[in-house]
């Protein structure tokens, strides 16, 4: 008896190499802030640790870096641009969105540690760990306020948000909001009259702004055009006019550039993100991390960041 046999036929393929006619992804290279030079073996002395600096700063830098050379090397854009002209020039582009995103990342993260030093005031050390209950807790808004700022920027504070008391828990408070990935910024308002031809761009307002993910105080064209679908709606108009008094600028309205002859400069930034407090402060450790983070900023840099003249009236 014959037995049948089923043999499945191979297909064998030679080996080849094609050669990519892309060239190499380089990583963006960017500036370290320069103050972070003395920190970065030992940490930021009562903000964050060693380890705690490495994963709120280091390693995402490198990624961002890493990432968005890729985009401009898939893209065939040059290296040359800085990061907020890659912001700027791509925030409406659908396919270079990974640049903008990248480089608002790398901006953002770049901003906000450059404004940092060792803290100051009457809590030195990193507090220890969180428990729940800190999530309960209020701030005790009696207690005098360490590390305050020289005295022309507590001027200008004190009259756009009432008295520093104010605006520290403005600020604390609208970053602790942030859910995610996110930055809360402090925005001065740059704007030109006919008065001021002659002198050239003034600055006359403070506002607190909150970005979520890869949003930047720099997404001006976008936002704009998102304050004019907004406009469209009546309903919505009294909100618009209500909130020319405000202090507290929406996402969309910081975002705008020369629209209506204003732009929005930012001048200290705080790094909301997980990253930035968890190593060092816990689940429950936001609010402690964003006390200690006041106490580290180095006013000396936010007061060269803000523009000059400003409008002390």
């Amino acid at each position: 008896m014959l037995r049948g046999s089923t043999r499945v036929a191979r297909v064998v393929r030679p080996l080849c190499r094609f050669q990519s006619t892309q060239a190499a992804a380089q990583s963006y290279t960017v500036i370290e802030p320069p103050n972070l030079k003395d920190y970065k073996e030992s940490g930021i002395t009562g903000l964050l640790s060693t380890e705690g600096l490495k994963n709120a700063y280091y390693i995402r830098k490198e990624e961002y870096a890493a990432k968005l050379g890729s985009e401009i090397t898939r893209h065939q854009h040059g290296f040359e641009d800085r990061l907020d002209v890659l912001v700027t020039h791509h925030s409406q582009s659908s396919t270079k969105k990974g640049i903008h995103d990248y480089a608002s990342l790398l901006y953002n993260i770049n901003f906000a540690y450059s404004v940092l030093g060792r803290v100051r005031g009457s809590v030195t050390e990193i507090p220890s760990t969180q428990t729940v209950q800190a999530l309960f807790e209020t701030p005790d808004l009696t207690a005098e306020i360490d590390n305050q700022p020289p005295q022309q920027l507590t001027r200008a504070i004190n009259r756009h948000f009432g008295s520093l008391v104010e605006f520290k828990t403005l600020l604390l408070n609208s970053a602790n909001a942030i859910n995610g990935d996110g930055f809360t910024w402090v925005l001065a308002r740059r704007f030109r009259e006919s008065v001021s031809e002659k002198d050239g761009p003034l600055y006359d307002k403070l506002y607190i702004v909150n970005t979520y993910n890869a949003g930047s105080p720099f997404d001006m064209q976008r936002s704009g055009q998102i304050t004019e679908h907004f406009k469209k709606d009546p309903e919505n108009k009294e909100i618009i006019e209500n909130r020319k008094s405000s202090t507290v600028l929406s996402f969309f309205e910081a975002h705008q550039t020369m629209v209506g002859g204003y732009e929005y400069i930012p001048i200290l930034c705080v790094d909301a993100s997980p990253k930035a407090w968890l190593t060092d402060y816990g689940v429950y450790g936001k609010k402690a991390y964003l006390e200690q983070w006041w106490r580290s900023i180095d006013w000396e840099t936010v007061e060269k960041l803000r523009p000059n003249p400003f409008m002390d009236y």
